[in-house]
């Protein structure tokens, strides 16, 4: 369940824990060191070893941050729902894309809360506004532990014939934290055909759909 209450919540929980601003919660534990040496072995300038290691924060990718203002009913994400019954229905029906939301409940969700158009000023919905079937959530814990990766080298280098050169580096890296999504309440795919009454269908057809799902 999701509610604008959570998500108001969890705006103000999030701005007064992290006094940047950001999902991470300010902490002098995250910083990110670098060190490196050069090592010239016989003091000649023929041959040096290097090595370094350095540890590094990143950023997500901007979709992380951007989706949440997009949550319904104040956003603009949320799914036509396909019709249950048609004549055609191996995979399930189709969306009627002359008219997207005929065959969603309510209509255009959009338009039930004016959600404005492009060019059109701003307006906020009611406060009773209601939330779409088929909607999509983001949702984000607080705080979040950044993405993290640690870098480490040694390199050989040794100069040879006056003029020439040899290098041998070895390279290599560690990441952790990585960020990734997944559904919190994901659709339970039924494989093969069912009889009407299975699942809740009402006519027979593929036994996971729209209807079922």
């Amino acid at each position: 369940m999701y509610s604008s209450a959570m998500r108001y919540w969890n705006t103000r929980h999030c701005r007064k824990a992290n006094s940047n601003g950001s999902n991470n919660s300010n902490s002098l534990a995250k910083f990110a060191p670098r060190i490196g040496v050069v090592w010239d072995p016989k003091g000649n300038n023929a041959q040096t070893i290097r090595a370094g290691i350095g540890h590094y924060y990143d950023s997500p990718k901007l979709w992380q941050y951007a989706h949440h203002m997009l949550n319904p009913p104040f956003g603009n994400t949320v799914n036509a729902i396909a019709a249950t019954t048609c004549a055609i229905n191996r995979n399930g029906c189709a969306i009627n894309f002359a008219d997207p939301w005929s065959t969603t409940p309510g209509g255009d969700p959009l338009a039930a809360i004016d959600y404005p158009r492009q060019g059109e000023s701003v307006t906020l919905p009611s406060k009773n506004v209601a939330f779409p079937l088929q909607g999509v959530y983001v949702s984000m814990p607080i705080p979040v532990t950044p993405m993290q990766v640690t870098q480490w080298n040694v390199s050989y280098q040794r100069q040879f014939m006056g003029h020439m050169m040899a290098d041998v580096t070895y390279m290599g890296n560690q990441t952790t934290n990585i960020w990734s999504g997944y559904e919190e309440n994901p659709v339970v795919y039924i494989p093969g055909n069912c009889q009407a009454g299975q699942y809740g269908l009402t006519a027979p057809g593929p036994c996971s759909n729209v209807a079922s799902g």
